[in-house]
């Protein structure tokens, strides 16, 4: 098994993933909200502007901006954008 850096052993699930490639089935494989209700929970406690770092697909992001966050978006990949159509 390899290792990293720091001699710890690198499994799969460290390796890393190609978000281009499975942007447009990514939220067929993460279908769980309930990450969402946090998130809206927690933006609701924010005087101001919200930052989302790697907001991807926009699962998260389309409800907090529906909410009325103000929110910033900074994606990773290019794919995400296009896949975040399909919340548009």
């Amino acid at each position: 098994m390899q290792q990293d850096e720091g001699g710890h052993k690198v499994g799969l699930s460290d390796a890393l993933i190609d978000y281009d490639r499975v942007a447009d089935i990514y939220d067929l494989y993460v279908t769980s909200g309930l990450d969402v209700s946090f998130y809206l929970e927690e933006a609701g406690k924010v005087v101001g502007k919200v930052l989302e770092l790697m907001c991807g697909t926009g699962r998260i992001s389309v409800p907090l901006v529906e909410a009325g966050v103000d929110l910033t978006l900074v994606r990773h990949t290019c794919e995400a954008v296009r896949a975040t159509s399909a919340y548009c």
